[in-house]
């Protein structure tokens, strides 16, 4: 693959990957009829990317058994629009079934209940379908790549992609949060709102005496005010008192 080829399909494969993340949010039972035919049409073009452009996984329709007994792949698998117009789209029920699958991979390999120090931390890593066996056969490229059916196609995809970025997927630091997101270099935090809440709770706690001391000074100059003439006394463990001259 060239280096214009790799660099567009990469491209294609981050939007595939943010919309993915999008879906798995979603609730499937409230889909409108725009919802269904977006989510199908993208996971088909998810599995076309992965197919075509990535040569990750080879459908069993591409491979073909030569007459010495050994298997081959049909040439169409370079030819991207032959390939999307053989392609089916999935069905609402297999469109549910990826849904529930997705949320319970990354929920397993990101887990919400994990110690704040491992955060960031390898987790366990993303799985192949393991119903079905798999033929694994030598690519162009001389790579080892998988045959795989097509009813499975969507879910080995989608497990190809998050293979290749799962290591930017993690999940918010912050203690009210822990939402799931990809991080962009050393991100630690979904959004800025997580990020500005975190900073100004270490911020309160560093200067805490400060606010402190400053809150007691600006008592006793109000009450040195209203008072003219008064001693007050303000500590952090004393009550206050006011002592007038005669």
């Amino acid at each position: 693959m060239s280096k214009k080829n790799t660099v567009e399909t990469n491209r294609r494969q981050e939007t595939l990957l943010n919309w993915l993340f999008e879906f798995q949010e979603l609730d499937v039972q409230s889909f409108q009829v725009r919802d269904w035919k977006n989510a199908q049409n993208t996971l088909k073009e998810l599995v076309v990317v992965e197919c075509v452009c990535a040569g990750k996984l080879y459908p069993d329709y591409w491979v073909t058994e030569t007459i010495r007994g050994q298997y081959g792949f049909i040439e169409e698998r370079h030819d991207e629009s032959k390939f999307r117009r053989k392609l089916r789209l999935p069905t609402k029920s297999e469109v549910r079934k990826v849904h529930q699958w997705l949320r319970n991979v990354l929920e397993t390999t990101r887990p919400s209940s994990v110690k704040k120090e491992d955060l960031r931390a390898p987790h366990i890593g993303y799985p192949s379908i393991p119903s079905r066996p798999r033929r694994y056969f030598k690519g162009d490229d001389f790579t080892v790549v998988q045959a795989v059916p097509p009813e499975d196609l969507y879910q080995e995809s989608i497990c190809e992609l998050l293979k290749q970025f799962g290591s930017r997927i993690t999940r918010c630091e912050a203690e009210t949060c822990s939402k799931l997101f990809i991080r962009i270099r050393r991100q630690r935090y979904c959004s800025e709102s997580c990020s500005q809440q975190v900073r100004s709770k270490v911020w309160y706690a560093r200067h805490k005496e400060d606010k402190m001391r400053k809150s007691r000074e600006a008592y006793q100059e109000q009450v040195e005010q209203k008072y003219p003439g008064s001693k007050v006394r303000v500590g952090r463990h004393s009550s206050k008192k006011r002592d007038s001259r005669s």
